[in-house]
C-alpha cells in the first residue's frame, strides 16, 4: 500500500497534466472530453469521460480527484469515494492525504 504522501503526490502530477489539457482544449463547446485518471497509480493509464463542467466544478475543491469507476483506482485508507458516474467517481483525500493535496494544489 503506498503513503498517503505519495498517493497525493502522484494524483496531483495527473491533475496539472488535465489542467494543461483542459487549457489545450479551450474554445471547445462545453461538451465531453478525456481526461486522465486521476488516481494514486503513477502507472495507470485509464482515461475517463467527464463533461468539461463536472471537471471544474471537481477542481473547486483542491483534495477530490476524477478516478476511473473501479475500485481498483481507489486507495480507501487515504480518500473515499463521494461520488459514482458511469464513466468516472470522483474522490476526495482524507487526513494527511487531503493536507498535501490542497498544499500542492496550484489554484490554493
Amino acid at each position: 500500500m503506498q503513503s498517503a504522501e505519495r498517493a497525493a503526490r502522484n494524483e496531483s502530477v495527473f491533475r496539472e497534466l488535465n489542467e494543461q489539457l483542459d487549457a489545450a482544449a479551450s474554445g471547445l463547446p462545453d461538451g465531453v472530453r478525456g481526461f486522465v485518471c486521476e488516481c494514486a497509480n503513477i502507472a495507470c493509464t485509464a482515461v475517463v469521460a467527464v463533461s468539461a463542467g463536472d471537471y471544474e466544478e471537481v477542481r473547486r475543491h483542491p483534495d477530490r480527484f476524477i478516478v476511473a469507476a473501479d475500485q481498483s483506482h481507489v486507495e480507501p485508507a487515504f480518500e473515499d469515494v463521494i461520488v459514482r458516474r458511469p464513466t468516472y467517481w470522483v474522490v476526495q483525500k482524507k487526513g494527511t492525504a487531503g493536507e498535501i493535496a490542497e498544499d500542492l494544489d496550484p489554484n490554493s
